[in-house]
């Protein structure tokens, strides 16, 4: 029973057989198993999925999780890469999946180089295809999108004054082009306050560093 908010009291469950048929059921009560994180490596050669409990791929709670319980749908997004295939799985450490695991590495072939744009959606491939202890399978609701990694390094497109320019007067800006919004190695933007951490202005006849301040749209 998928999202069905019950008022305290008691409730009954009645299991009847479809046309009379009869034979054994399992009833499992507890929480639905979710999907509740991803990451991917720098190199895009393999991403990770996070459950929220441990999950197998038969509803006995017992099998390793398999490429093909899975609905994995690449999507390019204006970007470069053309396609994405899945090796194998294995858990986070690289090694093999023995059964309830509540994350998941999937080691991935990506089509050409990507920038960033490309995601790949990963799901179940039915409502009952993963499942946890209980036998509760997690449903096709539960996608996770994983964009992947930026591949292209940034470019500087163009400078102002021009490389090797002289006699330009000391009270000059410098304007600087990238290809791209860029960022420092903290994954923070550049500004005014952290500049000096990526970016030197030096007097080459002395050797000596400039200061300066810095404004930016992006």
């Amino acid at each position: 029973i998928d999202s069905v908010q019950l008022d305290p009291g008691t409730y009954y469950i009645v299991v009847d057989g479809y046309d009379g048929a009869t034979g054994n059921y399992k009833l499992a009560i507890g929480t639905l198993p979710e999907i509740i994180g991803s990451s991917i490596a720098l190199d895009d050669s393999y991403l990770e999925i996070y459950f929220s409990e441990s999950m197998y791929t038969n509803a006995n709670g017992e099998g390793a999780l398999e490429i093909s319980d899975f609905d994995i749908t690449f999507s390019q997004n204006s970007g470069t890469a053309s396609g994405v295939s899945i090796e194998y799985l294995a858990n986070i450490s690289g090694g093999p999946l023995l059964g309830g695991e509540d994350s998941v590495r999937f080691y991935i072939s990506v089509e050409g180089q990507s920038t960033g744009l490309e995601s790949v959606s990963i799901r179940s491939l039915s409502n009952a295809s993963i499942f946890n202890s209980l036998g509760i399978g997690l449903l096709r609701s539960y996608e996770r999108t994983q964009f992947l990694s930026d591949q292209y390094p940034p470019t500087i497109l163009s400078i102002l004054p021009q490389n090797n320019a002289t006699e330009v007067p000391t009270n000059s800006n410098l304007i600087i082009e990238f290809s791209e919004p860029i960022q420092n190695n903290e994954e923070q933007a550049i500004t005014d306050e952290n500049v000096t951490n990526s970016i030197i202005l030096k007097n080459n006849a002395t050797d000596e560093n400039l200061t300066f301040f810095i404004t930016t749209d992006d």
